[in-house]
């Protein structure tokens, strides 16, 4: 695998300094993006996210060109024609250091827009960090390796009040009479996937706890990775799988018009 870190390209061990804030304490923010028919979806988007997250953290502005750069280590791992998986991880090397750029493009096949089975995560959730993706992230890891090996796809968070947020690995959306609706909590991070749905469809916010479930017909979970997956069940409460409309919501993920498959 060829990776670019901090200026210029690696396939091999990276030069990266052992007291480097973002191995020691995991400082600065990441964005992992889809590769998909020649493109990467929501660049603009995923970039803007990544300015706003180190602006907020103070670290410093977003690196010029990474445009180029990211389609650069897609074709130099030659996946220009596949699907990948393309990461980004900005942060500073060295303490009050500038922020430095890694970027790494992988093979990825993305999983068929099956349901999927949701967990509740033990606890509460609460960080004035959670509107910023940080590399910081053994929170949300922890949450969706504890529900995988308990046999679900991924869990739930829950703040201090009881109310969904988010799972481990992406946003919620819900179907109800009245159209479409997603936990509205200021203790998440802005989702790329959820935005690119609502360019396109009303998408209302509006605070969900476990025992509001029963009013919603389908749910969906949303990344940039995934596209959409129909969640069939979260904690006890069952939903009818929507897998048709999964595909649909996955074509303005991905931005192309025919859902399905990359």
């Amino acid at each position: 695998m060829i990776v670019f870190y901090r200026d210029r390209f690696h396939s091999g061990p990276l030069p990266i300094p052992a007291d480097s804030p973002w191995l020691r304490h995991g400082v600065g923010v990441f964005e992992t993006l889809i590769w998909i028919r020649g493109q990467l979806a929501w660049l603009d988007r995923h970039l803007a996210r990544a300015a706003a997250g180190l602006d907020g953290l103070g670290l410093g502005p977003l690196p010029e060109n990474l445009d180029v750069l990211l389609a650069d280590v897609v074709g130099r791992n030659r996946l220009a024609d596949d699907t990948a998986r393309v990461t980004l991880h900005l942060g500073p090397e060295h303490e009050d250091g500038p922020v430095v750029p890694m970027v790494t493009a992988v093979p990825y096949t993305p999983p068929p827009p099956e349901p999927v089975t949701l967990a509740v995560a033990e606890g509460v959730h609460l960080s004035h960090l959670a509107r910023f993706k940080t590399i910081s992230y053994l929170p949300f890891r922890d949450v969706t390796r504890r529900a995988r090996r308990a046999g679900a796809w991924d869990a739930v968070m829950l703040d201090s009040e009881g109310r969904l947020l988010e799972t481990g690995t992406g946003a919620l959306v819900f179907e109800d009479d009245e159209g479409l609706v997603t936990p509205e909590t200021p203790w998440k991070l802005p989702s790329v996937a959820l935005a690119a749905i609502a360019d396109a469809r009303p998408v209302r916010q509006a605070p969900i706890r476990i025992d509001d479930l029963s009013a919603f017909r389908h749910a969906w979970l949303l990344n940039s990775l995934v596209g959409a997956l129909p969640v069939g069940c979260l904690g006890e409460q069952d939903f009818a799988p929507d897998v048709e409309s999964a595909r649909e919501l996955r074509g303005l993920i991905w931005q192309h018009d025919d859902g399905g498959t990359p």
